[in-house]
């Protein structure tokens, strides 16, 4: 039989295993029926370069290329124009699933089984995390390995874990932020916890190990292309890119959004402190719990700084989440056996004072709903049940746990109830992109804003994929937004003058709109206007305006056309009646008409590509925002 340990740990297994395989199940269920972003088919297409070309040499990489080269297994088994995009988000939840698993086994070793179930719990309930983690990008993978690196750590395992922290970088630099964070709370440790030899020797152990292996990485990569090459994609792209304020506007409508979906892990970060003043009798003491504090609280001032504060980055606060709350609930749990309070109760006034405020201030100043405000009410159950020995008996404890469960995970999932349909309908999207695949053959090209068709190039330069800043820079060409235009990530400082020049010198057979195309300059979507007109859902094929009288006009792809005219007129001397077809090859014919007209491209379609419910453009579906 069993003892007491040994079954809570088969129930510990079985409620990590119910959670994860949950988790999994929804991403299995989500990723085919969700909507993709632009990045994500810009990353999908950058990948792709993976399969025949080599980085640094070949092309500039965005990013350091190690997690690239394992995200690309999928485009070998499939070369359909969707699936392998939806094998990689479905290889990165994989990733994720055993990563969860066994991050949530490994911690029991240094926290209480029923707060590590707790925080993963919490986690996998969050919208935040079952949406963005499968996320076509490399973040995830970043974030695991620096949880590893962080596990590795607790363990006295520098070496490892300056191994996993250097591998995370040669994934993403953003890793950076991990290796900063690490190093602050390791300084914390040494100064306040453990000041001898050994902690240096580890701090020394762990930052050598990255620099090794980092170095490693730089001489391979410079072996293959050139020194400048690679130090410059590695270092200073990542360091312009960190520069770009644009998108500081967004700071507080993105941390709104991401608190109103999970407010619990933020508010309560003050609360946490209070670890370090109250010691549960019943518990040893983690010597590593200030450690813990610091490193987390770090990532939280990295991210809130961060002045490109898109949600999918909210991935990097989950190792801190992990260590933070795992052990602040094995603190919790274990007052319930007696405490020793190392404060006087006007300094812990003070403290669960701050705690409430902090939680009023930041559901005011981000406008949560008002109801966010009763976890105000945990920090003062928490004092109170500190500061007074009769609130023993009044189970102050469970109290807490019915705040945190509600908080922390029914209203997130209720939350994300609400707002689940804006993520799923993927029908629409995939029926743009199998028509414009089909739409396209070695001669013609296409441009989205984005590389929709991973497998194919967009020739308009100015165009491959305009980010915010880049779309901002066509309007007003302030220097400030240069340090966007990287080549890794195929942005070009082109002006309207110079990108007009090259639709006109380069045309496209058809563009898909998206809120980046619409989002381009007037005088730009007006000649798009001269030249396209909307074909089928968000596609616009080529159908340029013909000036009435006699003249020369230059067709650019051969085909049948439609007559789009109010009158007869003649093409090549030959006579067409108002809304016929005619089959023109590529170039110069001659043109006679009383008035203006459209000669629109038809292409040589299957019915069943064109589903009658998408016929109107649905511009809002086309990608996830």
């Amino acid at each position: 039989m069993l003892n007491k340990v040994d079954r809570f740990d088969n129930y510990f297994l079985l409620g990590v295993s119910v959670l994860c395989l949950l988790y999994f199940a929804f991403e299995l269920y989500y990723i085919p029926n969700g909507l993709l972003s632009c990045d994500e088919f810009w990353f999908g297409h950058h990948i792709f370069q993976y399969t025949h070309f080599l980085p640094y040499r070949d092309f500039l990489p965005y990013k350091t290329v190690l997690g690239y080269y394992l995200l690309s297994l999928p485009m070998f088994f499939s070369h359909d124009i969707l699936a392998p995009l939806y094998y990689i988000k479905d290889e990165i939840a994989l990733i994720n699933t055993f990563a969860l698993a066994l991050a949530a086994y490994w911690m029991t070793r240094f926290f209480n089984h029923k707060a590590v179930l707790l925080t993963l719990l919490l986690i996998i309930t969050g919208h935040v995390f079952v949406i963005y983690s499968a996320d076509l990008r490399v973040d995830a993978i970043t974030a695991w390995l620096g949880l590893f690196s962080i596990l590795f750590l607790l363990a006295n395992r520098a070496l490892f874990s300056g191994l996993m922290l250097a591998c995370a970088f040669m994934i993403s630099q953003k890793a950076l932020w991990f290796f900063a964070a690490s190093n602050i709370g390791l300084c914390a440790h040494w100064l306040f916890t453990k000041r001898n030899w050994q902690t240096i020797k580890t701090i020394a152990l762990f930052n050598f190990s990255i620099f090794i292996f980092i170095g490693i990485y730089l001489l391979a990569w410079i072996l293959s292309s050139d020194l400048h090459t690679v130090l410059h994609s590695v270092f200073y792209e990542g360091y312009t890119q960190a520069k770009i304020d644009w998108y500081a506007r967004y700071i507080l409508p993105n941390w709104s959004g991401l608190l109103k979906n999970g407010p619990i892990f933020l508010l309560l970060w003050p609360t946490t402190f209070l670890t370090l003043f109250v010691k549960p009798t019943s518990a040893q003491p983690s010597p590593f719990r200030l450690f813990g504090l610091i490193y987390a609280s770090a990532i939280f001032i990295f991210l809130i700084s961060y002045k490109q504060p898109f949600i999918y980055n909210m991935i990097y606060l989950v190792p801190a989440f992990f260590l933070l709350y795992a052990d602040f609930f094995s603190w919790v749990l274990a007052l319930k056996n007696g405490f020793i309070c190392r404060i006087s109760n006007r300094v812990l006034f003070y403290i669960v004072s701050f705690c409430a405020i902090f939680i009023l201030g930041v559901t005011t100043y981000l406008r949560l709903p008002l109801a966010y405000n009763i976890l105000l009410t945990i920090p003062l159950l928490l004092g109170l049940y500190i500061s007074y020995q009769k609130t023993k008996e009044l189970e102050l404890l469970k109290l807490i746990w019915v705040l945190v469960i509600t908080f922390g995970c029914i209203c997130p999932l209720a939350h994300f109830m609400t707002i689940a349909s804006v993520f799923f309908g993927s029908d629409y999207q995939q029926s743009v992109i199998r028509l414009s695949d089909a739409l396209l053959d070695n001669s013609s090209s296409y441009f989205a804003g984005t590389p929709l068709l991973y497998n194919k190039n967009q020739t308009i330069e100015g165009l491959k994929n305009p980010i915010a800043p880049a779309i901002q820079w066509l309007y007003d060409e302030n220097p400030k937004w240069l340090p966007v235009f990287i080549p890794s990530l195929y942005i070009v400082p082109k002006t309207q003058n110079e990108i007009l020049q090259e639709l006109n010198d380069h045309p496209v057979k058809f563009y898909v709109n998206n809120y980046r195309v619409a989002a381009l300059p007037p005088r730009i979507l007006d000649y798009l206007a001269t030249q396209y007109e909307h074909y089928w859902a968000s596609i616009y094929i080529y159908a340029p305006e013909i000036a009435s009288g006699r003249q020369h006009i230059d067709i650019h792809f051969s085909g049948k056309y439609l007559i789009e005219s109010d009158n007869n007129i003649v093409i090549d001397n030959q006579h067409y009646p108002s809304q016929s077809y005619v089959v023109l090859m590529a170039g110069n014919h001659l043109s006679k008409s009383v008035s203006d007209y459209r000669l629109k491209f038809v292409p040589d379609i299957s019915e069943k590509m064109l589903n009658p419910g998408y016929k109107n453009d649905q511009l809002e579906t086309m990608s996830k925002m």
